[in-house]
């Protein structure tokens, strides 16, 4: 009685360290899971973020081409600023476009 009351009590012992075991792990999976969802998130605004800034700035630049073009500034200028643009188009391509909102759909998609 005392060899099974034993044996009993090591498998319950055993299941018991199994149980929190895997509760610690499920908790580190599941820490690990909210940290990657978290830096992704933080990729996410950043993409988003270089995006606009980059909109923004080749938006500005074609405005300074075409006021610089229009006051006759010499061409080793405007070469640079073609050059400018020609480089923002590039890292312009390489970020995904924000969703827009159209008369169809008024409310932005979210990405």
């Amino acid at each position: 009685m005392r060899t099974l009351l034993t044996l009993a009590c090591s498998s319950l012992l055993a299941v018991g360290v199994a149980v929190f075991v895997t509760r610690k792990l499920g908790g580190i999976i599941m820490a690990t899971t909210q940290e990657l969802a978290a830096s992704l998130s933080r990729i996410s605004d950043t993409i988003d973020k270089v995006g606009v800034e980059t909109s923004q700035t080749r938006a500005e630049i074609v405005a300074l081409r075409e006021q610089l073009a229009s006051a006759g500034v010499d061409e080793s200028v405007m070469a640079q600023v073609r050059s400018i643009e020609e480089r923002l188009t590039r890292i312009d391509e390489m970020v995904v476009d924000a969703p827009v909102a159209t008369p169809e759909n008024p409310e932005t998609p979210s990405t």
